[in-house]
């Protein structure tokens, strides 16, 4: 008996091959089909490591540090030094799946600046390695940035003797970036930032104070999505005297398995002499050629 295996949306549906009924001449094919749907186990994280890639507009004033962890602009007034975005790693940490957990440190070195152009947008590239299943998977996101004229009135977000604050976003929406651990597939989502070193209470923006090392922490939660049935037992093949009762059984490994039966590809219904069409178990009753 083969195997066959398609994937139909976030699920993974594995055929049993080619089951024959024999009725006198006759003969049916059946197909069976199987989903999960199961809960993922904790991963064991060795490090996080993040460069910024790229920035818009691309002719920023003054523009250096790209492609690594801390990227800089503007010319400094007062003797004073860039303004910038610094992302410092995490060390090694337990995460639970569906769980906030911390993915790096984010600085906003808000310093005094000239320029004629200053980021819209970041893009920061974020690497996590685990230990626990062994991989390193990468994750890439985009960083909302305004930074506004120090002398504004009013400031659009508050401001104080130093100048009006800035202020940094992961815009809403900002899509789930998906890897494979095994047969299980996840995403990781970030949350937004948090002030507590803890990932406590997430939020979409950072406002950031002038003349000020700004810090917060990027809080991210990876899910589960779907993980890989196994099939351990096909269904057999089977011949019948007319009239008698055929039972066909499969089984799985796995957890929240969901069964669907077909006849020459389409997926069979509950009703007359057929029953168990979304069991592990098919039961066609009084067989006829």
């Amino acid at each position: 008996m083969t195997g066959q295996a398609a994937r139909t949306g976030g699920l993974k549906w594995w055929g049993a091959g080619t089951t024959a009924l024999a009725v006198g001449l006759v003969a049916l094919t059946v197909f069976i089909g199987v989903s999960i749907v199961g809960f993922g186990a904790d991963f064991a994280l060795s490090s996080s490591t993040g460069i910024w890639t790229s920035v818009l507009p691309t002719n920023v004033t003054s523009l250096e540090g790209l492609n690594t962890s801390y990227v800089k602009w503007g010319n400094p007034t007062d003797g004073g030094t860039k303004s910038g975005f610094e992302f410092i790693n995490v060390g090694s940490k337990s995460i639970n799946v569906n769980e906030a957990f911390v993915v790096g440190t984010f600085i906003h070195h808000n310093q005094p600046i000239t320029a004629y152009y200053t980021p819209t947008q970041v893009t920061l590239r974020i690497n996590l390695a685990f230990s626990n299943p062994s991989l390193s998977t990468q994750f890439t996101y985009v960083l909302g940035f305004d930074e506004t004229p120090n002398n504004a009135s009013p400031c659009p977000y508050g401001g104080d003797s130093n100048g009006c604050y800035d202020k940094v976003t992961f815009p809403t929406g900002t899509p789930s970036e998906v890897f494979r651990s095994g047969d299980s597939k996840y995403t990781l989502t970030i949350l937004g930032f948090s002030t507590s070193p803890t990932g406590s209470n997430p939020i979409s923006e950072f406002v950031t104070k002038e003349k000020t090392n700004n810090t917060a922490y990027i809080v991210g939660k990876i899910t589960l999505v779907c993980t890989d049935p196994v099939i351990t037992a096909a269904p057999s093949n089977q011949t019948l005297l007319e009239g008698a009762t055929a039972v066909f059984t499969t089984t799985a490994t796995g957890t929240s398995l969901q069964y669907q039966w077909y006849k020459n590809g389409v997926a069979l219904s509950n009703g007359g002499r057929i029953s168990g069409v979304n069991t592990n178990t098919l039961t066609i009753t009084a067989t006829i050629p």
